[in-house]
């Protein structure tokens, strides 16, 4: 639940959301559920260039969504805490909720 936030916390929420305000960020966030991947991994699922999916996982790692750890040649990105995919899920269905609701009453309005 949200209980009063301070002003601490509402920047920091607004920072996480900020990052994840992105389609291509939200995609790598969907591959990670499943487990590690390396970047080329991700590029390749969000359907970016290498370059471009290194610059949003710098980003995602920076607002501290996903860790990196270096195995041999390879980096693999992990999301920092299970609770993201969580909280990334429950907000999925609560959009989609209030746009079936929105399209009902665009249906009754067109009545």
């Amino acid at each position: 639940m949200l209980d009063e936030l301070g002003e601490r916390q509402c920047r920091l929420m607004a920072d996480f959301f900020s990052a994840m305000s992105n389609s291509t960020r939200l995609h790598m966030l969907c591959a990670l559920q499943t487990g590690p991947k390396t970047v080329s991994e991700l590029a390749e699922y969000a359907e970016v260039s290498m370059p471009n999916a290194s610059q949003h996982l710098r980003v995602m790692r920076e607002k501290g969504v996903v860790t990196m750890e270096k195995e041999a040649q390879f980096v693999y990105y992990t999301v920092a805490d299970p609770r993201i995919i969580k909280g990334a899920s429950m907000i999925r269905t609560a959009l989609t909720d209030v746009a079936r609701r929105n399209a009902q009453w665009m249906d009754v309005d067109a009545e």
